[in-house]
């Protein structure tokens, strides 16, 4: 097998015995790591150990609490950092994704939230708009029942 390009690193700490995510995308491997629930101080060196053992050079991380450790765990390894910003934001967020090298937003909203309200610099907030790219695909006649589709934690 080849050396992986990229490891994909998930930290959830309801599941994390699961192997919830059966397939790795082409390239990565995946690696389940347990954190605390509340997250807690402590975690920051585990996640920064895990990352200096991966040679991780990016470190993603998605909404307040995954913020809240990836940042200080990135700056220990010297690895960059990006940030998704989670739905309402506090202080200790805020602070945080400030150092980071990037942050993501979902809407041009938000992202000009993040700029006014929290002084983020906006050279480093960029938008993802979330969902599928429908031109990517066939058009189809409409089913006769309606279909209804979700991808979210419900």
């Amino acid at each position: 097998m080849n050396e992986p390009i990229g490891v994909l690193r998930l930290v959830d700490p309801f599941r994390a015995a699961d192997l919830w995510v059966r397939v790795a995308p082409a390239g990565y491997r995946v690696s389940v790591q347990q954190i605390w629930w509340p997250p807690r101080a402590k975690d920051v060196p585990r996640i920064a150990a895990g990352a200096a053992r991966d040679g991780a050079r990016i470190i993603h991380a998605h909404g307040r609490w995954a913020n809240l450790l990836a940042v200080p765990a990135a700056r220990a390894v010297r690895a960059k950092v990006v940030c998704t910003r989670g739905q309402g934001s506090m202080l200790a967020e805020s602070l945080v994704i400030r150092a980071a090298d990037a942050v993501m937003c979902t809407s041009h909203e938000e992202r000009d939230r993040c700029v006014r309200r929290e002084a983020i610099c906006a050279a480093k907030v960029c938008v993802v708009h979330p969902g599928v790219d429908l031109s990517r695909f066939p058009v189809r006649a409409p089913e006769p029942k309606p279909l209804l589709v979700a991808v979210a934690a419900l």
